[in-house]
C-alpha cells in the first residue's frame, strides 16, 4: 500500500476548508478521480485515493489546526479575537474556572439587525444543547434589549454545575 501524497493530502484540506466534512470529502475525491480516463487505476491507487481511517485522521488534525483542541476551544478563540475584532465581530470571554466559561460573540449583522425599528423590543433566544463533544451549549440571541445593557449576540458556554447557569444568566 502506498503512502498518500502532499497533494492527496492538501486537496482533502482544501475541501476541509470548503465545508465538507470526511465523508463528504472522501465521496468527492473518488468522484472526481472515476471522472478522469484512467479512473479506476487511480481508485486503486491509495496515493492518489488515500484510505477511509488516513481522511479522519487528516480531518482531526485540520479541525485541531482551525479550531484548537477538544477539551479548551476558549484558547483558540482567543487566540483568533483579534481577527475577529478586524472584521468588526466582538468577543468577550469570562471564565469561573477552567471548566466553567462563558463567550459572547457580536457580528455586524446582529448589530444592523438591533437598529431595525421593529426588531428594538424584540427577544428571541435558542438554545442548542450538547453542541459538540464537550457537551458544551451554545445559545442564540438575535436581539437583546435596552434594559439588558447588552447588546445582541450568540454565546457559548460550558456550566460545570447548576450554580454556573445562574452566574452565566448575569453575564
Amino acid at each position: 500500500m502506498l503512502r498518500a501524497s502532499p497533494d492527496t493530502k492538501e486537496a482533502f484540506r482544501c475541501y476541509f476548508d470548503a465545508g465538507m466534512g470526511p465523508a463528504e470529502a472522501i465521496r468527492h475525491h473518488e468522484a472526481m478521480l472515476a471522472a478522469q480516463p484512467d479512473g479506476p487505476l487511480l481508485l486503486a491507487n491509495s496515493s492518489v485515493n488515500p484510505i477511509k481511517r488516513s481522511v479522519y485522521w487528516w480531518h482531526g488534525e485540520w479541525k485541531d489546526y482551525k479550531y484548537g483542541p477538544e477539551g479548551n476551544p476558549v484558547a483558540k478563540l482567543q487566540e483568533k479575537a483579534a481577527m475577529y475584532a478586524a472584521a468588526g465581530t466582538g468577543v468577550l470571554k469570562t471564565s469561573i474556572s477552567n471548566d466553567c466559561w462563558a463567550v459572547v460573540v457580536v457580528t455586524p449583522i446582529m448589530h444592523r439587525a438591533q437598529r431595525l425599528e421593529s426588531a428594538q423590543d424584540i427577544i428571541f433566544v435558542d438554545s442548542t444543547s450538547s453542541c459538540d463533544t464537550e457537551g458544551n451549549t451554545a445559545t442564540v440571541l438575535l436581539t437583546g434589549y435596552q434594559g439588558w445593557g447588552s447588546t445582541n449576540s450568540c454565546s457559548r458556554a460550558q456550566f460545570a454545575d447548576t450554580n454556573a447557569t445562574v452566574q452565566h444568566s448575569n453575564f
